[in-house]
């Protein structure tokens, strides 16, 4: 990128969505931007003619589909989530367009919730709470999670945030991601994604942190699940499409399955219909696991890091290998 001057006509920055609002610069760069506010897609479909880079605060996926065919200087776009699979499409045919993802933003949020996921299945605390509503005392042993073994898919910033949590509480990680490399201190080892169904047997929680891509769209299906022991538990927080949810249902019901929790689904809201509701193997959250009290906060704090470096023709945080789906890290 070229550095902007003072002399330059300022960078037009569209602010997508009901609560967009104006971002902070580095002192001296205030005159460099000029933004326009889109609350909805008819907004922005006026906004991106002419515009230089489109901040999303909600990622309305069909609007900005729709209204990206009307940008004609388009240079980046601020993703505000990790996952990107809504916006790719477009993209494949419009290589002078950086997309960045908020990768950094959830990752710890995310990994706190599969930690309290984890300990919650250990110490049959769903079952504990049914039991307080029956005012039904009833005395039973759980189990230890120190020693226990935990395979990760998807080692990206999610992936490593759950493994160092895990980690902390005495349990062994082992990760999957696209290529097998030695263990870093916070996996003791990291396996090929072609070997997963020979590193599933070993362990007792599968953890799915992995971005959805053509590779591993359906991966978790029939095969896979008979290749977990009867005692795994399977967490999902990388994405609802990754999943057969039949398959799981089907495993959980005839006991090759221990439990499930799952954030994330392949129609969100979950149909009142699905089954995963009624099993009292499967915890239920409607794709939460992420957010917090203060990730507005955290996201303008991303945003506007990343805009300051976009107006000093900086090289921008989280930027999205498009060919892949997710940010490559190797």
């Amino acid at each position: 990128m070229t550095s902007i001057q003072p002399t330059d006509a300022p960078k037009n920055v569209v602010l997508f969505g009901e609560t967009a609002a104006e971002l902070d610069v580095e002192p001296g760069l205030e005159s460099c931007v000029s933004f326009r506010i889109a609350r909805n897609a008819q907004d922005l479909k006026q906004a991106l003619p002419g515009a230089h880079a489109l901040i999303c605060w909600e990622a309305s996926e069909q609007p900005v589909r729709d209204a990206l065919h009307h940008e004609d200087e388009l240079a980046w776009i601020q993703w505000p989530f990790i996952g990107v699979d809504a916006v790719l499409p477009i993209l494949q045919d419009k290589p002078n367009i950086v997309l960045t993802n908020a990768s950094g933003v959830y990752d710890w949020p995310i990994a706190e919730y599969v930690l309290g996921l984890v300990l919650a299945m250990a110490k049959d605390l769903p079952a504990t709470i049914t039991m307080q509503s029956r005012c039904e005392w009833r005395f039973r042993e759980t189990e230890m999670v120190e020693g226990r073994r935990a395979l990760v898919v998807g080692v990206g910033g999610v992936g490593r945030a759950i493994a160092k949590l895990l980690k902390a509480v005495g349990m062994s990680v082992v990760g999957v991601g696209r290529r097998a490399r030695p263990g870093d201190g916070t996996f003791s080892e990291i396996a090929a994604a072609a070997d997963l169904s020979v590193k599933l047997p070993d362990a007792d929680y599968v953890i799915c942190a992995a971005p959805l891509t053509a590779e591993t769209k359906g991966l978790f299906a029939s095969t896979l699940f008979g290749r977990m022991k009867a005692t795994a538990r399977f967490i999902n927080v990388g994405r609802g499409e990754i999943v057969d949810e039949n398959a799981l249902l089907a495993a959980l019901q005839t006991g090759k399955l221990a439990a499930a929790a799952l954030d994330v689904f392949e129609t969100e809201p979950l149909p009142p219909e699905s089954g995963l509701w009624g099993s009292s193997r499967v915890i239920v959250s409607p794709h939460m696991a992420g957010d917090v009290i203060d990730t507005t906060k955290r996201l303008q704090e991303l945003f506007s890091r990343n805009l300051t470096s976009f107006l000093k023709g900086q090289a921008l945080s989280n930027k999205v290998d498009v060919s892949l789906g997710y940010i490559s890290r190797s």
